[in-house]
């Protein structure tokens, strides 16, 4: 969580001046530095080439694993309204993941 003190004012006096209160609420509190802030991009991403019976979030959730952290999967791929492709939202800091193209072929002779 951050705290801000919308006026300008000194947030570690009044931290100071409530301690056991803050304590309360937080289980470790330290002061923002910038090396602790991670970049990361919301990016759409789209899947081919799902078998029907592979078509669900859990499945998405693996495909996306090595490439960012899953957010959400849209309105269509949720309710099948579209079997072409599956749109996934996801979260990362890797811009090159991104632009680039994986392709993987399912084996769908058993």
């Amino acid at each position: 969580m951050f705290i801000h003190c919308s006026d300008g004012g000194d947030i570690w006096k009044v931290f100071n001046d409530d301690v056991h209160f803050f304590d309360m609420l937080f289980g470790n509190v330290q002061k923002w530095t910038a090396s602790e802030v991670r970049y990361e991009r919301g990016a759409w991403v789209r899947i081919y080439g799902v078998p029907i019976h592979a078509w669900n979030v859990d499945f998405f959730r693996l495909c996306v694993a090595g490439t960012g952290r899953f957010i959400l999967a849209d309105e269509c791929t949720i309710d099948k309204a579209q079997l072409d492709y599956a749109r996934i939202l996801i979260s990362t800091h890797n811009i090159e993941i991104v632009n680039m193209l994986e392709q993987n072929v399912f084996n769908t002779t058993s």
